[in-house]
């Protein structure tokens, strides 16, 4: 892919997008497409420019294509899966781990990884 990544209004179901809000990055699959719309779960937005519908400007939210924006969302994840608190119980241990082996995963894909001499 490249930077720019698929154009908003050619985006067809089962493709990624990253919806981008005031501080938050998320990767999701497009679930349908009308032709002036793309449906994620409940959520609208517009073919035209990937804005959500009905959002305001304060809490605007829109879709992108572009590498940076997917690592940014797979860099969110990261943050996101390592600010869970652990308690010293087995259960969450494992939980833990599994958690640290999705973010090694998504740090790899973004060449943040940086491997122990």
């Amino acid at each position: 892919m490249s930077d720019e990544g698929i154009p908003i209004a050619d985006l067809k179901p089962g493709d990624r997008v990253v919806m981008c809000g005031r501080f938050a990055y998320s990767i999701w699959r497009v679930d349908r497409v009308t032709e002036t719309q793309i449906i994620i779960g409940t959520a609208r937005f517009r073919r035209k420019d990937g804005l959500r519908v009905g959002a305001t400007g304060w809490e605007c939210q829109r879709l992108e294509t572009s590498a940076r924006a997917f690592t940014l969302a797979k860099k969110s994840t990261v943050e996101n899966l390592l600010s869970v608190r652990i308690e010293p119980t087995r259960a969450s241990i494992t939980a833990a781990r599994k958690r640290l082996d999705v973010a090694e995963a998504l740090l790899r894909e973004c060449g943040e990884w940086k491997d122990e001499p």
